[in-house]
This record gives structure tokens, sequence and C-alpha cells, in this order.
């Protein structure tokens, strides 16, 4: 038997779409640029939303309790971490047939994860408890 949680589907997320979720959701953003990344996360498309957020709608069913934890969790956790870590802002429901929630954090400059740029991350994680 397949339920809906089990099915992977992989809705399409485009601009249009993430400025309509924005726009409706959380209209004291509705004025803001939005611009997509190219280098998006596997689990997220992500979009620039003005100078200070991100809009990261999952790409897939995995990923889709993401927004809620972090949202609780993050915020308990960034005070004890060595390391910066993205500030929930809000998190968004399903609309326009996208089906899962999705989340809205502050900007957090840096680059993107990629195997060859955390080849090293025990090494950042041991100069940053060092600081």
């Amino acid at each position: 038997m397949t339920t809906e949680r089990t099915v992977d589907i992989h809705p399409a997320i485009d601009t249009a779409l993430v400025r309509r979720l924005v726009d409706t959701q959380f209209p004291q953003w509705a004025g803001l640029p939005l611009k997509p990344l190219d280098r998006s996360g596997s689990d997220h498309v992500i979009h620039r939303l003005g100078e200070r957020l991100s809009v990261r709608p999952p790409r897939h069913a995995g990923a889709i309790g993401q927004a809620r934890k972090e949202s609780v969790w993050l915020p308990r956790l960034a005070p004890r971490l060595p390391l910066a870590v993205p500030v929930p802002m809000g998190v968004g429901e399903p609309d326009f047939g996208y089906p899962w929630p999705w989340a809205v954090s502050r900007w957090l400059d840096g680059e993107v994860a990629t195997v060859e740029g955390l080849a090293d991350s025990a090494e950042a994680a041991v100069r940053a408890t060092r600081r």
C-alpha cells in the first residue's frame, strides 16, 4: 500500500510559484526581489528574497519535515554552536498545488556546501571551537 508520505514526488518549483507563496503567506515581504540560486541544495530549491532572506521549498518528500523542525531547533541550538546557522523567520504552508511546508530564513553569507568544500570540515569545526 502506498501513502502520500511514502510516494517520492518531485513538484515543479519555479520562481513564479515561490513568489505566489511568499506574497500570499508573508505579505510583509511581498515587495522584496526574488532570485533563484543557481546552486541550490539537493533537498531544497533556494531563492534569495531581498538582501536578508532566503526561501527554501523542499524538492522531495524526504525533506518535508525540515522547515518545522528547523523553526523549533535552530533558535535553541544556535547560541551553543561554534558556526553560524540560518535564523528561521517563518514556515509557509502548502498552497497553489505545492504540497509541503516550506521555510523563510535569514540569509547567511557563505559558500554552498559541496563535497570538495566539506573535505576539511572536521578541521574547520576544531578551529571554530578554539575562537
